[in-house]
Order: structure tokens, then sequence, then C-alpha cells
């Protein structure tokens, strides 16, 4: 009986990830894998746990968004070549993602090698699934954020756990073998774990440039987001509740302005997430159609600039450019013009 508790148990797991987290399918996949291979009458309830709830989150999707998988899906993957996603992959991959992660993976490796009896089905699939989302986030072109913020990968972070269980694993074989090899050294006497100390220097090693970046300008892109929520104040107080405004960080303006969004990028938009790319591939902002978001949906405001709008708008007779950066309609009964015009920086 306990034996089916904890197959149930699992199951549940191995669902709730699926459902916070569409892609945690390429983990739970692997976990599959390996309970077969364990013992595969025990598999049966967590691989159909993984496949049926798989299958119900698709046909959610379907039915509420329109599509099998998610507009950012389509927004950020579709539109280039899997050989220019790859290529960028790899290189934000080799630029930020190897600073994290290479002394980790590299450590584990050698210890995999070296301690032949460690070679077993679970550290097999601890390495795998951090394998597995570095292959896709190599493949999915890498995280937008990660030149931003200098920060963890959101793809690979979700392998991060796996790798430092294994790198635990190990490090404690080694540490064990250590201290039974030579009982009096100074290793065996000294106060301090020397687990401890270890763990420190990784910590400082993966960590310690974004501590320091931190301490010294704060949290990455906290300008910007101060700018953002106070442009979203600004327009609440200062525009109709009925008004439309467009934008191109589809996050803190919307949310303090508590307007209807047009998302001009397309993460929120499946006509614009599935249009063709504009220029070199970066993921989450190459895709935007003017002509559909301003011209045929006509916003009465939009909020915040972006390199490829100045052209676009350059000649526009339907708005105007505000010494703040905003356009707004000109024509627009919603907006308060002398008000939302104030520098809000």
């Amino acid at each position: 009986m306990p034996g089916k508790n904890n197959n149930h148990l699992v199951s549940i797991i191995l669902a709730v990830a699926i459902i916070v987290r569409i892609d945690a399918i390429i983990s739970t996949a692997l976990i599959g894998i390996y309970l077969f291979i364990k013992n595969k009458r025990s598999a049966i309830i967590p691989i159909i746990s993984i496949i049926i709830t798989t299958l119900v989150v698709f046909y959610f999707q379907k039915n509420y968004f329109g599509d099998f998988l998610p507009t950012t899906y389509y927004q950020k993957v579709t539109g280039f070549s899997t050989i220019e996603r790859i290529q960028r992959g790899l290189l934000v991959f080799n630029q930020f993602a190897t600073r994290d992660t290479f002394f980790l993976l590299m450590f584990s490796l050698a210890s995999l090698f070296f301690y032949q009896m460690q070679r077993n089905c679970e550290a097999l699939l601890l390495l795998g699934i951090f394998i597995a989302q570095c292959a896709y986030s190599i493949y999915i072109g890498g995280d937008y954020a990660e030149p931003e913020t200098n920060a963890a990968n959101r793809f690979i972070t979700q392998g991060m756990p796996a790798l430092i269980i294994l790198f635990s694993w190990m490090t404690s074989r080694i540490l064990s073998d250590l201290k039974t090899a030579q009982p009096r050294s100074a290793l065996s006497n000294t106060k301090v774990n020397p687990a401890i100390s270890l763990a420190f220097i990784i910590l400082l090693i993966i960590s310690g440039e974004s501590w320091i970046n931190y301490a010294i300008d704060n949290a990455p892109l906290l300008k910007a987001d101060i700018r953002r929520v106070k442009l979203g104040l600004l327009i609440a107080e200062n525009t109709s509740p009925e008004a439309v405004i467009a934008v191109h960080a589809a996050g803190q303006i919307p949310y303090f302005s508590e307007r209807t969004t047009i998302d001009l990028l397309g993460l929120n938009d499946p006509a614009v997430a599935k249009s063709a790319g504009h220029g070199e591939f970066y993921p989450g902002h190459n895709k935007w159609d003017y002509e559909y978001s301003i011209t045929q949906l006509q916003p009465d405001l939009i909020a915040d600039n972006f390199a490829p709008l100045a052209d676009f708008m350059r000649g526009n007779k339907q708005y105007i450019e505000l010494d703040n950066g905003i356009y707004i309609r000109m024509d627009s009964t919603l907006i308060s013009a002398d008000e939302i015009a104030k520098e809000y920086r």
C-alpha cells in the first residue's frame, strides 16, 4: 500500500507541474521514463497522469484560447528558422548560462565518470533533466531577459534543482571518502564543515556578480519598472475608463492604468503573434503589425515607444506625439490631453 500511495502522490505532483507550466512536460516525461525503467507496473499511474493532464491542458487551451499552444509560443518561436533560434540560443547560453552552470555540471560529470557505482538511473535522471532544459532553452533561442538583467534563464532554471541535487550528491560522496581515507587529517578535525565552505564558494561563483550588481544598482530594470508604473497611473488619472491604450511593454502599464490594452508586440494578440518576424531574431521582440494594431484598431493612446514605431508614426495625421513620448489620437474624447502631456518620469 505505501507504494501505491507514493505513486498517487507522484502522479499528482507531475500533473500539477504540467498545469502550472506546460513546458514541464519535458521534465515529467523524463521522470515517467525513469519510473518505467525502475518498475513498469508502478509507473503506470504516473505515466497515465502525465498523458491525461497534457491532453486536458491542450484541450482547455484550444477551447478557451483558440489554440493548443499559448500565444507566447507563436509570438516567440514561429516566424524564424530553427537555425536562427539555435544560433542565438547557443550565443546567450555561452554568454550567461555557463557562468551559473559550468562548474556544477563539470564537477558532477567528473564525479560520475570516476565513481562508477554512482552512475545509476537516479543520477542519470537528474543529469538528463538539466541537460534537457538547456537543450530546450537553446532550441527556442534562449530567454530575452538574459542580456537585459544578466540573470538566470527562466527555462534553464527549471532544471537547476536537478543539477544542484546531483552536485550535492557527488560532493557528499567525495567528502565522505576523504574523511574515511584520512580520519585524523585536518579535514576531519576542522570545526567548520567543508561542505559549508564549498557551498559558500559555489554561491559566490554563481551569484557573486549578481549580488554585487544588485548592491550597487538595485534590482535589474528597476528604473524602467518605476517609470512604467508612473505612466500607468498617469493614464488611469487622465483617461476615461472606456479608453483603449496600446503598449509594447504589456505589464505594469496595463495593470496600473486599468484600461483595455492592445499589445503591440503580440504576446497577448494571436493576430500579431502569428505574423512574420522582423529583423534579427530576438525572442518576444520581433513581431508587430502597426497597420493592424494602430490603423485598424484605433487605440486612443499609444503609451510607450519602440524603435520601429517612430518610422510608422512619422507623417501620421491621426495621432500626435506629446513631449513625454506618448501618442494620442487627435479625435479622441476620452483623454485629458493637457494632463496626459505632463512629464511623469
